[in-house]
C-alpha cells in the first residue's frame, strides 16, 4: 500500500512540475500622444486570458498549462483605435516578435486630383494600415496603438501625398 502511495505521489510531483507558463508585460501606448492607455483589453489568444491595462497603461497577461504555447500570439484592442496583434517566438533566451499587418483599401467619393489643373495625375483611392504596427522591444514592452480614425488618416495621407508630387513635379 505504501508504495502505492508513494509512486502515486512521485506521478502527481512529475504533472505539477511539468506546468508550463507563458506570458507578457508591457505597456500601451497612444502612438499620437505618447500618453498610456488604461483600460484596454490585453487578450493572449491561444490561453484565452484576457487582462486590462491599468491607469498607466502596464499589463502583465500570464497563462499557465500543462504545455508550452509554442507561438503565443496576443491582441491588443481599445475602443476609438486600431487594434494590435503580436505574435511572439521564443528559443535560447532569444525573442522573436511579429507583429500583424494588414492594409485596406478605401475607394475616394471622387477622383482626388494631385494639382486641380491637371486632370490626367489622378487616384481613385488608397491603401491605409488596418492595424497598429508599432512597438519597442525591451525590459518593458512598448506597444503603440493608432487612433482608429479613416477620414483624418486620409486626409493627412492625401496632404503628404500633395506635397510629394508637388516636390517631384518643381525638380523636373
Amino acid at each position: 500500500m505504501r508504495t502505492k502511495f508513494i509512486i502515486y505521489y512521485l506521478f502527481l510531483l512529475f504533472l505539477v512540475s511539468c506546468d508550463y507558463e507563458t506570458g507578457l508585460k508591457g505597456e500601451i501606448i497612444d502612438k499620437e500622444t505618447g500618453k498610456p492607455i488604461a483600460g484596454a483589453t490585453v487578450n493572449l489568444l491561444d490561453g484565452k486570458d484576457i487582462q486590462k491595462t491599468n491607469a498607466d497603461g502596464f499589463f502583465s497577461v500570464l497563462h499557465a498549462s500543462g504545455h508550452s504555447l509554442p507561438h503565443p500570439k496576443v491582441l491588443i484592442t481599445m475602443k476609438g483605435y486600431k487594434p494590435f496583434q503580436l505574435e511572439l517566438d521564443q528559443s535560447d533566451n532569444y525573442k522573436i516578435y511579429k507583429v500583424k499587418s494588414e492594409t485596406k483599401y478605401i475607394k475616394f467619393n471622387k477622383r482626388f486630383y494631385y494639382t486641380p489643373s491637371d486632370t490626367s495625375s489622378y487616384s481613385e483611392g488608397i491603401d491605409i494600415e488596418k492595424w497598429s504596427t508599432d512597438f519597442l522591444a525591451g525590459d518593458t514592452l512598448k506597444l503603440y496603438l493608432s487612433k482608429d480614425d479613416e477620414k483624418t488618416e486620409i486626409e493627412k495621407l492625401k496632404s503628404k501625398i500633395k506635397k510629394n508630387w508637388e516636390a517631384h513635379t518643381n525638380n523636373n
